[in-house]
């Protein structure tokens, strides 16, 4: 193989890499996926079918993108996700919605719990400052 064959090899290679943000959203998405396709695959063999369907490449869908700002407030931004309207938004409501999905996102009862204890602690007394 000389220098050009093995360019055009890595531009082929290259050109079929799909790169995803290191965001818990891809990780999630990537665990769904995982979880799905070897379900699959042990049914399939439960049947009898050594060999299984062949899968779909996994596909990430941005579902909007969230930051806390501090002080009460986030920052929403729904740009490039299947989410109606195409919008940045700020503020306390901001912040509650954002509250929202993280609870919902949260595994189990006691790490919930864990949370809103938290979130209680922290507007009786304010934030831990003592370990920055």
């Amino acid at each position: 193989m000389d220098r050009r064959e093995f360019r055009r090899a890595m531009a082929e290679a290259d050109s079929r890499l799909a790169s995803h943000p290191a965001t818990a959203q891809v990780a999630n998405q990537q665990g769904e996926y995982l979880a799905k396709e070897l379900n699959a695959q042990g049914r399939a063999r439960r049947n009898g079918n050594e060999k299984p369907a062949p899968t779909k490449p996994f596909e990430y869908v941005h579902l909007g993108s969230f930051a806390t700002l501090g002080g009460e407030q986030a920052a929403l931004d729904t740009s490039g996700s299947p989410l109606p309207g195409d919008f940045v938004s700020q503020g306390i409501g901001t912040m509650v919605l954002w509250y929202g999905v993280y609870f919902s996102n949260c595994v189990s009862w006691r790490n919930k719990a864990m949370v809103v204890l938290d979130w209680t602690k922290k507007g009786v007394w304010g934030r831990d400052s003592s370990r920055v």
